[in-house]
Protein backbone atom coordinates (compact mmCIF):
# COMPACT_ATOMS: atom_id res chain seq x y z
CA UNK A 1 0.00 0.00 0.00
CA UNK A 2 0.29 3.55 -0.26
CA UNK A 3 1.50 5.25 2.71
CA UNK A 4 0.84 8.76 3.44
CA UNK A 5 3.77 11.28 2.18
CA UNK A 6 3.71 8.70 -0.81
CA UNK A 7 0.20 9.63 -1.45
CA UNK A 8 1.22 13.53 -0.46
CA UNK A 9 3.28 13.34 -2.99
CA UNK A 10 0.77 11.92 -5.66
CA UNK A 11 -1.80 14.62 -4.90
CA UNK A 12 1.29 17.18 -5.78
CA UNK A 13 2.24 15.11 -9.17
CA UNK A 14 -1.58 15.07 -10.10
CA UNK A 15 -1.83 19.26 -9.89
CA UNK A 16 1.69 19.08 -11.71
CA UNK A 17 0.18 16.97 -14.52
CA UNK A 18 -3.08 18.94 -14.35
CA UNK A 19 -2.02 21.79 -14.56
CA UNK A 20 0.89 21.24 -17.63
CA UNK A 21 -1.16 18.82 -19.67
CA UNK A 22 -4.42 20.30 -19.14
CA UNK A 23 -5.91 16.77 -17.90
CA UNK A 24 -9.34 17.20 -16.38
CA UNK A 25 -8.88 16.97 -12.68
CA UNK A 26 -11.31 13.50 -12.34
CA UNK A 27 -9.03 11.64 -14.56
CA UNK A 28 -5.68 12.75 -12.49
CA UNK A 29 -7.76 11.92 -9.05
CA UNK A 30 -8.90 8.61 -10.29
CA UNK A 31 -4.94 7.60 -11.05
CA UNK A 32 -3.92 9.04 -7.96
CA UNK A 33 -6.78 8.00 -5.46
CA UNK A 34 -6.14 5.27 -2.58
CA UNK A 35 -6.20 1.86 -3.29
CA UNK A 36 -8.81 0.10 -1.46
CA UNK A 37 -7.29 -3.10 0.80
CA UNK A 38 -9.83 -5.08 -0.15
CA UNK A 39 -10.53 -8.13 -3.47
CA UNK A 40 -10.92 -4.91 -5.52
CA UNK A 41 -7.58 -4.32 -4.72
CA UNK A 42 -6.12 -5.90 -8.18
CA UNK A 43 -8.55 -3.99 -10.04
CA UNK A 44 -7.71 -0.73 -8.57
CA UNK A 45 -4.35 -1.29 -9.35
CA UNK A 46 -5.18 -1.84 -13.08
CA UNK A 47 -7.20 0.87 -13.78
CA UNK A 48 -4.46 3.85 -11.76
CA UNK A 49 -1.83 1.93 -14.06
CA UNK A 50 -4.13 2.98 -16.99
CA UNK A 51 -4.97 6.01 -16.07
CA UNK A 52 -1.02 6.63 -15.62
CA UNK A 53 -0.19 5.60 -19.37
CA UNK A 54 -2.82 7.69 -20.38
CA UNK A 55 -1.00 10.94 -18.34
CA UNK A 56 2.19 9.49 -19.09
CA UNK A 57 1.46 9.40 -23.33
CA UNK A 58 0.97 13.27 -23.02
CA UNK A 59 3.63 14.31 -20.26
CA UNK A 60 6.50 16.37 -21.13
CA UNK A 61 9.99 15.57 -19.56
CA UNK A 62 8.94 16.78 -15.90
CA UNK A 63 5.68 15.91 -15.56
CA UNK A 64 6.74 12.12 -17.08
CA UNK A 65 9.55 12.25 -14.29
CA UNK A 66 7.27 12.67 -11.52
CA UNK A 67 4.72 10.00 -12.75
CA UNK A 68 7.13 7.67 -13.76
CA UNK A 69 7.83 6.30 -9.77
CA UNK A 70 4.91 5.86 -9.79
CA UNK A 71 3.64 3.81 -12.92
CA UNK A 72 6.93 2.09 -12.00
CA UNK A 73 5.57 0.68 -8.60
CA UNK A 74 2.13 0.09 -9.67
CA UNK A 75 2.76 -2.32 -12.68
CA UNK A 76 5.45 -3.86 -10.02
CA UNK A 77 2.55 -4.56 -7.86
CA UNK A 78 1.11 -5.90 -10.86
CA UNK A 79 3.56 -8.22 -11.52
CA UNK A 80 3.90 -6.40 -14.90
CA UNK A 81 7.61 -6.89 -14.63
CA UNK A 82 9.02 -5.57 -18.41
CA UNK A 83 6.15 -2.34 -17.63
CA UNK A 84 8.12 -1.82 -14.08
CA UNK A 85 11.50 -2.17 -16.05
CA UNK A 86 10.90 0.25 -18.15
CA UNK A 87 9.72 2.58 -16.23
CA UNK A 88 12.24 2.59 -13.61
CA UNK A 89 15.18 2.83 -16.46
CA UNK A 90 13.69 5.82 -18.05
CA UNK A 91 13.12 7.59 -14.34
CA UNK A 92 16.58 6.93 -14.10
CA UNK A 93 17.47 7.96 -17.88
CA UNK A 94 15.34 11.24 -16.62
CA UNK A 95 16.91 12.05 -13.07
CA UNK A 96 20.31 13.81 -14.06
CA UNK A 97 17.82 16.54 -16.04
CA UNK A 98 16.47 17.33 -12.36
CA UNK A 99 19.24 17.08 -9.78
CA UNK A 100 17.64 19.84 -7.11
CA UNK A 101 14.20 18.63 -7.55
CA UNK A 102 12.92 18.02 -4.16
CA UNK A 103 12.18 14.18 -4.23
CA UNK A 104 15.64 13.43 -6.72
CA UNK A 105 17.41 11.29 -3.92
CA UNK A 106 14.28 9.11 -3.45
CA UNK A 107 13.07 8.61 -6.96
CA UNK A 108 16.54 7.52 -7.50
CA UNK A 109 16.26 5.15 -4.41
CA UNK A 110 12.38 3.62 -5.89
CA UNK A 111 13.84 3.00 -9.30
CA UNK A 112 16.58 1.12 -8.20
CA UNK A 113 14.37 -0.84 -5.55
CA UNK A 114 11.91 -1.69 -8.50
CA UNK A 115 14.61 -3.35 -10.91
CA UNK A 116 16.05 -5.05 -8.33
CA UNK A 117 12.66 -6.43 -7.46
CA UNK A 118 12.00 -7.32 -11.42
CA UNK A 119 15.53 -8.84 -11.39
CA UNK A 120 15.10 -10.78 -8.42
CA UNK A 121 11.62 -12.40 -10.03
CA UNK A 122 13.69 -13.03 -12.98
CA UNK A 123 15.61 -14.86 -10.81
CA UNK A 124 18.85 -13.37 -11.25
CA UNK A 125 20.24 -12.92 -7.81
CA UNK A 126 23.25 -10.67 -9.10
CA UNK A 127 21.74 -8.46 -10.60
CA UNK A 128 19.14 -8.09 -7.43
CA UNK A 129 22.33 -7.79 -5.42
CA UNK A 130 23.82 -4.64 -7.91
CA UNK A 131 20.08 -2.96 -7.78
CA UNK A 132 19.98 -2.87 -4.11
CA UNK A 133 23.17 -1.02 -3.67
CA UNK A 134 22.94 1.29 -6.33
CA UNK A 135 19.60 2.10 -4.47
CA UNK A 136 21.17 3.11 -1.46
CA UNK A 137 24.02 5.07 -2.80
CA UNK A 138 21.52 8.42 -3.29
CA UNK A 139 22.32 12.11 -2.06
CA UNK A 140 20.69 13.22 1.39
CA UNK A 141 16.65 12.82 1.25
CA UNK A 142 14.62 14.07 3.65
CA UNK A 143 12.29 12.31 2.74
CA UNK A 144 14.25 8.86 3.03
CA UNK A 145 15.25 10.24 6.26
CA UNK A 146 11.73 10.97 7.42
CA UNK A 147 10.21 7.66 6.00
CA UNK A 148 13.34 5.36 6.18
CA UNK A 149 14.70 3.02 3.28
CA UNK A 150 12.37 0.68 1.25
CA UNK A 151 13.27 -2.55 2.52
CA UNK A 152 10.80 -4.86 0.27
CA UNK A 153 14.05 -6.13 -1.58
CA UNK A 154 16.41 -5.89 0.91
CA UNK A 155 13.93 -9.04 2.75
CA UNK A 156 13.74 -10.99 -0.01
CA UNK A 157 17.19 -11.09 -0.23
CA UNK A 158 17.64 -12.37 2.96
CA UNK A 159 15.18 -15.06 2.15
CA UNK A 160 17.41 -16.12 -0.42
CA UNK A 161 20.67 -16.05 2.09
CA UNK A 162 21.97 -12.96 0.80
CA UNK A 163 22.74 -11.61 4.12
CA UNK A 164 26.09 -10.15 3.36
CA UNK A 165 24.62 -7.78 0.59
CA UNK A 166 21.72 -6.74 3.02
CA UNK A 167 24.60 -5.95 5.95
CA UNK A 168 26.33 -3.63 2.94
CA UNK A 169 22.96 -1.94 2.52
CA UNK A 170 21.81 -1.37 5.69
CA UNK A 171 25.22 0.46 6.47
CA UNK A 172 25.12 2.63 3.47
CA UNK A 173 21.64 3.42 4.68
CA UNK A 174 22.79 5.40 7.40
CA UNK A 175 24.28 7.73 4.95
CA UNK A 176 20.31 9.27 4.06
CA UNK A 177 18.59 7.68 7.26
CA UNK A 178 20.42 9.45 10.09
CA UNK A 179 17.21 8.83 12.62
CA UNK A 180 16.98 5.09 11.74
CA UNK A 181 20.74 4.16 12.87
CA UNK A 182 18.98 2.90 16.00
CA UNK A 183 16.94 0.60 13.79
CA UNK A 184 19.80 -0.01 11.44
CA UNK A 185 22.41 -0.69 13.80
CA UNK A 186 19.80 -3.54 15.40
CA UNK A 187 19.18 -4.90 12.46
CA UNK A 188 23.23 -5.31 11.51
CA UNK A 189 23.59 -6.80 15.65
CA UNK A 190 20.95 -9.36 14.78
CA UNK A 191 22.59 -10.36 11.18
CA UNK A 192 26.15 -10.40 13.21
CA UNK A 193 24.55 -12.64 15.30
CA UNK A 194 23.72 -15.38 12.85
CA UNK A 195 19.71 -13.87 13.48
CA UNK A 196 17.69 -12.93 10.31
CA UNK A 197 16.12 -9.56 11.09
CA UNK A 198 12.30 -8.82 9.69
CA UNK A 199 13.13 -5.47 8.48
CA UNK A 200 9.22 -5.22 7.62
CA UNK A 201 7.95 -5.83 11.01
CA UNK A 202 4.87 -3.37 12.26
CA UNK A 203 6.80 -1.14 14.54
Amino acid sequence: MISGHRFFRLQLSAIVVVSSLGTTASVAATAYSPLPSNSTHTHALALRLEKLESLLAKASDYPRYILLDTAARTALELERYSLAADFARELLDLAPKYPDDWNHAAALHYAHITLGRVALANNDIAGAKHQLLAAANIPASDILNRNGPDLQLASRLLARGEHETVSIYLKACASFWPDGQQKLDHWLQQLTQGDIPELLALP
